[in-house]
Parts: structure tokens; C-alpha cells; sequence
């Protein structure tokens, strides 16, 4: 099972430049120290262009666990959602 995480922080975005069609997102752990912690995960993310140029840039993005695990199939839907631009609903218990 995966559980989800849900963004509450932002330290720093830094807007370079508008994002075409298609781009790339590179995410790295900002804090080794708490890679590992359940509580929270804080990542720096940045947004490329085809080239490898970076677009916009998140600094010290911090997540944390959204509730209850979801199970593969659920994962599975959520990730299609994301592809298709749509926002997943909280009500994962609707998610078959």
C-alpha cells in the first residue's frame, strides 16, 4: 500500500519562466535528516523544459500523510487522475 501525501509548506517558488506543452519535474529530498521521518518529508522541486532548463523551482516543499494508506488499485486511479490533469477527490473510499 502507498499512502498519499498532501503539500502544506512552501519555503520559496521561484518563477524563471512560462511552462510549455510539455516539461519535466525533478524532486529531490531537501533534508536528508527527515527523508526518512513519517511525520513529514520536505523536497525541492523544479519544473525543466525539454532542454534540461529549469522553469520554476520550489524550495523546502513540505508533505505529510494524507490519513490511511491506499492500496495499489487505488494508487493506480489516482495516478491516471494526474495524468489527465484532473484533481483527485479525498473520498478514496468511492476509489474501487
Amino acid at each position: 500500500m502507498t499512502t498519499p501525501h498532501l503539500p502544506f509548506a512552501l519555503d520559496e517558488v521561484e518563477i524563471v519562466h512560462p511552462l510549455p506543452q510539455t516539461c519535466y519535474a525533478y524532486a529531490e529530498y531537501a533534508d536528508s535528516q527527515m527523508q526518512n521521518q513519517t511525520s513529514g518529508r520536505k523536497f525541492n522541486i523544479r519544473i525543466l523544459n525539454e532542454r534540461g532548463n529549469v522553469l520554476i523551482a520550489f524550495r523546502n516543499l513540505y508533505v505529510r500523510p494524507l490519513g490511511r494508506p491506499l492500496t495499489s488499485s487505488q494508487s493506480i486511479v489516482a495516478a491516471e487522475w494526474a495524468a489527465n490533469g484532473q484533481l483527485p477527490s479525498l473520498a478514496w473510499g468511492a476509489v474501487k
